[in-house]
């Protein structure tokens, strides 16, 4: 009975203290960013406290959520005991605490007073609990998703984190091919270029260094809920500084009535920008896939059924995508993908790789962040990657020096093509022939 009770209590307190947080920064964003009446005699909008604290609002929730899923032990070892194969919104859907903090939340706006809880809420939708609780939950369950999803790729650097460290040399040595190719810069600092490319002979945008492991222990979890409460506490704080400066030192040719329109097609646009990248890769998988149908059709080549054909878009899912068998020879592949064009892609031999997200200008790596993942598998047949969209920097690490690879390069025991690469080598019946070159 004591152990079923402070199973439930486990699954309780957290999403106890995300409401009374989330109340607690809500209001004082609110209060902290409300006008006084002189400012309302000079002519002040009447916006500042709802804005900062419906940012407060939305940004703490998500950020409390992840911070719930990223040290939920139970299921985090789920998780790392099944290598990530766990379907997400099935983990979600039927996890405990994904729906107590939807019914939290449902509780604190119909039994309590709205204007003592969430006065932003209140005052908006002009004291109407079921406007606000329409209007606010999809939002609040949307970015329960996408913090529970986020934690999910913080768990994926548990998953073989020795292996994936393993893989990035802490002394680079110098490429094989010209890395100046990744370095953008404009014809009047085109001298950059030549400077980078005699002098280093390395790729500023790939990150060499291994990713710091994440800290699971009591006070990694105590050190990381404190630094992410004293950066809510300082923004609440501050808000009405940032949105002055937004609303008046940024935007100053925008009037003020147009706040709203302005916001939404900002907002539209920030939007946008990820959802047409994905649509257009999702364009480029079923283009793949329906050339690979037809030319094993035409040729008579027995192609297995493609697992998670869309799926390994967005994740890398474990095992091969399929198999395909040509010359009475089977191959196995599996298919990879890089959704923005200009990221490179960095693959090692033990199966890891990574996304470099880096801004370099001039020559110089003004900021970066690696993205790391496994694809590592087994398999008896001749292993085959597929990179789908592809990049436009597809590279290989082996003993510290970073090259770049052609169709049909090995990375290990694994032959990389594009999608056109594959297709063509499949109906040429050169699949799987790797050609001899110097520095492989």
């Amino acid at each position: 009975m004591k152990n079923k009770l402070c199973a439930v209590w486990q699954a309780v307190y957290p999403t106890l203290l995300l409401t009374l947080l989330h109340i607690l920064f809500s209001q004082a964003a609110y209060y902290l960013a409300l006008p006084d009446e002189k400012e309302i005699l000079l002519g002040y909008n009447g916006m500042r406290h709802i804005v900062v604290s419906a940012v407060i609002f939305l940004c703490f929730y998500y950020s409390f959520v992840r911070l719930q899923t990223v040290y939920n032990k139970p299921l985090r070892e789920e998780y790392i005991k099944a290598e990530g194969n766990i379907g997400y919104f099935k983990s979600v859907v039927c996890g405990w605490d994904f729906w107590l903090n939807i019914f939290a939340f449902a509780i604190t706006v119909f039994a309590f007073d709205l204007n003592k809880t969430y006065s932003l809420l209140y005052e908006y939708f002009e004291g109407s609990k079921l406007t606000a609780f329409g209007i606010a939950m999809p939002c609040l369950i949307i970015i329960n998703l996408l913090a529970r999803y986020n934690a999910r790729k913080q768990w994926n650097r548990s998953i073989g984190i020795d292996e994936k460290i393993e893989g990035y040399s802490q002394k680079p040595k110098s490429s094989a091919h010209s890395a100046d190719k990744l370095i953008p810069a404009p014809p009047s600092l085109a001298a950059m270029r030549f400077i980078t490319r005699t002098g280093s002979g390395t790729n500023p945008a790939i990150k060499t260094e291994p990713p710091a492991p994440p800290s699971y222990d009591r006070a990694g979890r105590i050190r990381t809920y404190l630094l992410v409460i004293a950066m809510y506490v300082f923004c609440v704080f501050a808000g009405t500084i940032m949105y002055t400066i937004a609303s008046f030192v940024l935007i100053p040719f925008f009037m003020i009535s147009f706040a709203k329109t302005l916001t939404g097609i900002i907002a539209f646009i920030i939007v946008m920008i990820p959802i047409v990248r994905r649509i257009k890769a999702l364009v480029k998988r079923y283009g793949f896939i329906s050339k690979l149908k037809r030319l094993c059709k035409e040729s008579k080549q027995r192609l297995s059924v493609i697992k998670a054909p869309y799926a390994s878009l967005f994740s890398i899912k474990g095992g091969e995508s399929f198999t395909v068998t040509a010359n009475q020879k089977t191959y196995s592949c599996k298919m990879l993908s890089c959704i923005k064009k200009s990221t490179p892609i960095v693959l090692n031999e033990n199966g890891s790789g990574a996304y470099i997200h880096a801004f370099v200008f001039a020559g110089i790596k003004w900021f970066e962040r690696a993205r790391y993942f496994n694809f590592g598998y087994e398999s008896s047949a001749q292993q085959i990657l597929i990179i789908n969209p592809a990049s436009k920097f597809i590279c290989k690490e082996h003993n510290g020096a970073i090259t770049e690879l052609d169709n049909g390069d090995c990375v290990g025991k694994y032959i990389v093509y594009t999608a056109g690469g594959f297709l063509n080598s499949l109906d040429r019946g050169t699949l799987g022939v790797v050609e001899k070159k110097k520095g492989y």
